[in-house]
C-alpha cells in the first residue's frame, strides 16, 4: 500500500499542471511510497495533456479522464475512490511544492487522533497567503477587522478551517462524513467538510502543520463577480442542508459590506468617497445574488 495519495483535479489546467508535477517529484521524500493521481474533468485539451504526462512519468501517475464535468467536489471524489493509500492529499494544480513535506504529512496522520491537516500558504517565497479562513458562520466584525490572522500561526479549529488548495486528511473518516458534497460546485467544500468533520469527530484533532509550506498565488486577475457568485450559491446550499435561516446569512453578508467601507474610512479620511463607492457597488452585488438565490 502507498503512504500517501495525491489527488489533483484539472479543468484546462494545462498551463498549471506540469509545473506543479515537476515540483512534487522533486521534493519527494515518499519515493514509491507516493501514489499521484490527476483527475480531469473533461478539459478541451485532455488528450494531448494525458499524452505529455505519460510521456515524461509514464506509470508513475494515474491519469483519468472524468465523465463530466460534475465540479471540483466531485473530481476529487472520484480520485480518492482510486487512491490505495489510507491517506491523501488534495492539492490544486496551480500549487507548487517547495520543500519535502509527504514523509512528515503520512507520519502525522498515522497517529488515529489526527484526521486532517493544513499547512502554510504563501503567494510567493517571501509573502504568505491565506492559510486558512473564517467559517460561514463567523461574524461579520471578525471577518472584516480579524482578517490578518488568516495569515498567521494562530489556527482556531472551531472558528476556521484549512485551505482546501492543499491540505490532507485520513481517508477512512473522509468516508464515514460522505466525502466532498457534490452538490457544491465550486467554492465552500472545506467549509462544508471542516463542518461535518466536527459534528461527527468533535474529540478529534486538525492539526496545522505551519513548518511546511507551498506556494498558491491568488493575487492574479479573476471575475471577482463571478467568483462571489458562485460563492453565495455554496453557501446558500451549505445554510439551507444544516437548517440555519438565510437571512443570518444575508445579514452577515450585508454587515461584511458595512464593516469593509468603515474599515476603508479608519485612519484614511481621504478615503471616504471611496469607501462610499465600494458600499454601493458591493450592497448591490449582495442584493442582486441573493435575489438569484432565492430565484434557484
Amino acid at each position: 500500500m502507498k503512504r500517501l495519495s495525491i489527488i489533483i483535479v484539472t479543468y484546462n489546467s494545462e498551463n498549471d499542471i506540469f509545473d506543479c508535477l515537476e515540483a512534487v517529484f522533486r521534493h519527494n521524500d515518499l519515493g514509491e511510497g507516493l501514489e499521484v493521481i490527476v483527475v480531469d474533468n473533461a478539459s478541451a485539451g485532455f488528450e494531448a495533456m494525458r499524452n505529455e504526462i505519460e510521456g515524461v512519468y509514464g506509470e508513475k501517475i494515474v491519469v483519468v479522464s472524468n465523465s463530466k464535468n460534475g465540479g471540483y467536489g466531485q473530481g476529487n471524489n472520484v480520485g480518492i475512490r482510486l487512491s490505495s493509500s489510507d491517506k491523501f492529499l488534495i492539492m490544486n494544480p496551480d500549487v507548487r511544492i517547495v520543500m519535502p513535506m509527504f514523509a512528515k504529512i503520512a507520519d502525522t496522520l498515522d497517529d488515529e487522533d489526527i484526521i486532517l491537516c493544513g499547512f502554510t500558504s504563501m503567494e510567493n517565497e517571501n509573502q504568505r497567503n491565506n492559510s486558512f479562513y473564517y467559517t460561514r458562520t463567523t461574524s461579520a466584525f471578525r471577518k472584516v477587522f480579524l482578517r490578518k490572522k488568516l495569515q498567521t500561526d494562530d489556527f482556531q479549529y472551531k472558528r476556521m478551517f484549512f485551505s482546501g488548495a492543499c491540505f490532507a486528511m485520513r481517508k477512512d473518516v473522509f468516508e464515514k462524513i460522505g466525502m466532498f458534497d457534490e452538490n457544491i460546485f465550486l467554492y465552500g467544500e472545506e467549509n462544508d467538510i471542516h463542518f461535518r468533520l466536527r459534528k461527527m469527530f468533535p474529540e478529534k484533532k486538525m492539526v496545522f502543520l505551519k513548518e511546511l509550506r507551498y506556494i498558491h498565488p491568488t493575487a492574479n486577475e479573476r471575475d471577482k463577480d463571478k467568483e462571489y457568485r458562485h460563492s453565495m450559491k455554496s453557501a446558500a446550499y451549505f445554510y439551507k442542508k444544516n437548517r440555519m435561516p438565510m437571512k443570518s446569512l444575508y445579514r452577515n453578508e450585508m454587515n461584511q459590506v458595512i464593516f469593509k467601507a468603515l474599515a476603508l474610512c479608519i485612519g484614511h479620511p481621504s478615503r471616504v468617497r471611496e469607501a462610499i463607492e465600494r458600499f454601493r457597488i458591493q450592497k448591490k452585488q449582495v442584493r442582486e445574488t441573493f435575489n438569484e438565490i432565492k430565484g434557484c
